[in-house]
């Protein structure tokens, strides 16, 4: 009889923790985003100037190459891509400073490694099938981690998978929610879209 109320006492700390842990998060998503990790223009604007950077870099191999897409970003480093510190967009830096690492790639080049943040579609295995489907309409390079960081902001841990596909994303905050994603397509046109809309 004892050893049922001990297990009963351990399974409602246990049962408290998680409730207080939820409620937390709720609470802190409730607040919103403390303004020094929201969404930045200037850093907006840096990614914009670095997208399209790629974007010309992505143009130029083609051109050399027949038209034939680049088959990793090592081999356009340091032709194409002169500074392979450019590949980590300037949230994913700002939130390393916290200590949080939104860059979820690593390029190495000879014996440096650098960390990489945008998501290169090209290189992607579903690129052949948005190409055949969108044209040059179909994503090139996209910006992921200032949604990442927003979303980490707002609720104090990483996004977990499926979190900005509908309808998961209709349930965010809505800080989180209206936060667009930076693009640039194949037609070199930069755009800000819903994630939920990809």
């Amino acid at each position: 009889m004892r050893r049922v109320w001990i297990y009963g006492g351990i399974l409602l700390v246990v049962a408290l923790g998680v409730l207080g842990y939820w409620g937390y998060q709720v609470m802190k998503a409730k607040n919103g985003v403390k303004p020094e990790l929201a969404l930045q223009e200037p850093e907006r604007q840096q990614i914009r100037a670095q997208l399209t950077q790629f974007y010309d870099a992505w143009k130029a191999y083609r051109t050399d190459h027949k038209g034939a897409e680049p088959p990793s970003l090592e081999a356009m480093i340091p032709k194409y891509i002169s500074k392979p510190e450019a590949l980590i967009d300037p949230t994913a830096q700002r939130w390393r400073k916290h200590r949080f690492d939104l860059a979820p790639g690593q390029v190495k080049i000879g014996d440096a490694t650098y960390p990489e943040s945008y998501g290169f579609r090209w290189l992607a295995a579903g690129n052949v099938r948005a190409v055949r489907s969108q044209g040059d309409q179909a994503i090139l390079i996209s910006c992921d981690s200032q949604l990442e960081g927003l979303y980490l902001a707002a609720y104090g841990h990483r996004a977990p998978l499926g979190t900005f596909d509908p309808p998961e994303h209709a349930k965010l905050i809505a800080e989180v929610r209206d936060a667009k994603l930076l693009v640039v397509r194949r037609n070199g046109a930069i755009d800000e879209i819903d994630p939920a809309s990809e």
